[in-house]
């Protein structure tokens, strides 16, 4: 339906009595899309479970393999600062000719220090030729424990070779604990045998450190020596401490001999675990070896198989409530189709006036209402474009898409240019749409006239209305100034306002004391105190406070004063309150002479009232003279 020539409004609607052959090949391609959508779920879904195995064995893998990395360099690390200190001391113990001829004290001294630099080892300790313990780096004197039966002792007595040898965990007959011993032999003069130094290395360093890493649970950790025995396991066995890994689990050898490094699925002590192996880059004859519970590694990956196959089965069941609401829309399309005239009738007839342009703002479809407001015909329209409607023009315009383009959606207010050079106020709603492939916009213009003229009268009652506050103020201001009594304006007990007549009686300018706490003018913190409880009860009644006080001046003079005070609000004494302040120090100087001169006059007129001898000095008596009563 073009809308520039909307079909004629037919009184009756028509039935449908059969489905049209444009419908019935859109409901075979909607069973077609059904089917092939389905499918695609069902094989998308096996692709990505099988995708998503392959990936979480590889991260496992990953994983592994870079914890086994990092434990064997630290390990290793471990191990060569081991080797430096007993190398050390072997050194100065060779240079002294032997175990035989060193300095117990000495010694235990060296070991010491050794020890207390080297957190993984617990001890070092010193071996003489004959296999006695001769020196001890945890305590003095030592005590003498043959250790001639250990087999890192014959060994070292048939080899000699002083590189570092790696033996057997074993439980140690100085203070009963495990150990791993790292043992060095020492040569004296022509390459004879001449003691072992042993380093007994702190299992619990490591598990500490292993602890510390937080490994996912499932997670264990093996240090094997290259031969498959048992050096160190986390979590900790020490049932199988020391134990070739032949005689507990012989395929574990065998993987151990096969692979350098590497990762493989395997039976691990009865269990299915996954294991990465990595034989140390060192001199060092150690194997790190990390193996993952395949049930730990691998749950991820079964929920994620649920998710996905309970996703795939929502998945079409959501498919099939479309494809039936689908079909039956199908079936209501046509008698909707019957229908749709009546929306253009509803646009052609609209209160409102509704155009259709490009984005060059070439009018596509104008409704009846706005060719009546511009005085219009709908050819005239035809030709006409939006910029030409529109006061502001093209700015105007390329405006309100660039609003569009930002927002989505655009509302303003502008005005609509009429064939008589009238403008009519409107209110602008833009939207995008499309039709038959081209894209346009829809323009809805409300004549907003009445609002816009009640609006203006608003605005100009309103600046009416600020204007007569503004002259108020200014006569208040005005009266304030010229007031010969100091007023004050207080705010939550601060001085928000003084008139000139306070600054001269004060001594404060406005700039100085606004802000401050309002009972800086009183005489002292308890006058001030009395006087505040006596106002507030007097003011929150809506009277006016009337008293006589002493205040001060900004220089520290005091004098008294007739102080009103009332608030602005009663109800709210928050909102201030207007104090009032006289001076009064003439007039209380003044009644004070005045009492004066009344209490002296009171006392000569008694004066007068008393009997006063008479003395004469010609003759021998004297008479009274009293006061005449008149």
């Amino acid at each position: 339906m073009n809308p520039a020539h909307p079909a004629p409004l037919s009184p009756h609607l028509p039935k449908a009595s059969r489905m049209p052959p444009a419908l019935q090949r859109i409901r075979q391609g909607v069973w077609i899309f059904y089917v092939a959508t389905v499918l695609m779920l069902v094989v998308a879904s096996v692709w990505f479970t099988k995708e998503d195995y392959y990936n979480t064995l590889a991260a496992a893998q990953r994983q592994a393999l870079s914890l086994a990395r990092s434990l064997d360099e630290h390990i290793t690390r471990s191990f060569v600062s081991v080797d430096q200190a007993m190398q050390n001391v072997a050194e100065d113990i060779e240079r002294a000719g032997g175990m035989d001829r060193v300095d117990e004290h000495w010694a235990y001294e060296r070991l010491k220090s050794k020890v207390e630099n080297t957190p993984q080892i617990r001890a070092i300790i010193a071996i003489d030729s004959k296999g006695v313990l001769r020196a001890h780096g945890l305590e003095y004197p030592t005590r003498r424990v043959s250790l001639s039966d250990r087999s890192y002792f014959p060994y070292h007595q048939k080899n000699i070779e002083t590189r570092l040898r790696i033996g057997e965990p074993i439980i140690s007959r100085t203070d009963y604990k495990w150990l791993i011993p790292l043992t060095r032999r020492v040569n004296v003069a022509d390459n004879n045998f001449g003691g072992v130094l042993l380093s007994g290395v702190e299992p619990d360093y490591f598990l500490r450190f292993y602890e510390s890493l937080h490994l996912e649970r499932g997670t264990r950790v093996e240090i094997l020596r290259n031969d498959g025995v048992i050096l160190l396991n986390y979590p900790l066995n020490i049932h199988v401490l020391g134990t070739p890994l032949n005689e507990i689990l012989p395929a574990s050898y065998e993987l151990l001999l096969r692979l350098r490094h590497g990762f493989e699925r395997m039976d691990y002590a009865e269990e299915d675990r996954f294991v990465a192996q990595l034989q140390s880059s060192s001199s060092l004859p150690l194997t790190v070896r990390v193996s993952l519970d395949a049930g730990q590694v691998l749950q991820h990956f079964y929920q994620s198989a649920w998710v996905r196959a309970l996703s795939g089965l929502f998945a079409i069941f959501i498919l099939s409530v479309m494809l039936y609401l689908l079909l039956r829309q199908i079936r209501r399309l046509a008698e909707s189709e019957a229908r749709l005239h009546l929306t253009q009738y509803t646009v052609d007839e609209s209160p409102d006036m509704i155009l259709w342009c490009t984005s060059d703002g070439r009018l596509c479809y104008a409704n009846r209402l706005l060719g009546e407001v511009c005085g219009l015909s709908q050819s005239q329209l035809a030709t006409r474009n939006i910029t030409e409607l529109l006061t502001d023009g093209a700015l105007a315009w390329e405006r309100l898409r660039a609003d569009l383009l930002e927002h989505q959606s655009h509302h303003s207010e502008g005005f609509l240019s009429c064939s008589d050079d009238k403008r009519v106020p409107v209110a602008i709603t833009l939207a995008p749409l499309t039709d038959a492939g081209r894209d346009l916009y829809c323009v809805t213009l409300r004549d907003i006239s009445e609002r816009y003229a009640a609006e203006t009268e608003l605005r100009r009652h309103r600046d009416h209305l600020q204007e007569l506050v503004s002259e108020q103020t200014r006569e208040i201001r005005n009266i304030l100034d010229a007031s010969p009594l100091a007023i004050m304006l207080s705010v939550n007990e601060q001085v928000q306002l003084i008139n000139p007549a306070f600054e001269t009686l004060f001594g404060y300018e406005q700039q100085s004391i606004t802000g401050l706490p309002e009972q800086l003018v009183y005489l002292s913190q308890e006058e001030y105190n009395k006087l505040r409880g006596a106002l507030h009860s007097r003011i929150s009644m809506g009277g006016t406070f009337r008293a006589e006080t002493q205040l001060r001046r900004r220089e520290g003079g005091s004098f008294w004063a007739s102080l009103f005070a009332r608030a602005l609000d009663p109800q709210d004494l928050a909102k201030g309150v207007v104090f009032i302040f006289e001076d009064v120090n003439a007039q209380r100087s003044a009644a004070l002479a005045l009492k004066q001169s009344e209490r002296s006059s009171a006392r000569f007129w008694i004066l007068l009232q008393m009997p006063l001898p008479l003395s004469i000095p010609s003759a021998s008596s004297s008479m009274s003279i009293r006061p005449c009563a008149g």
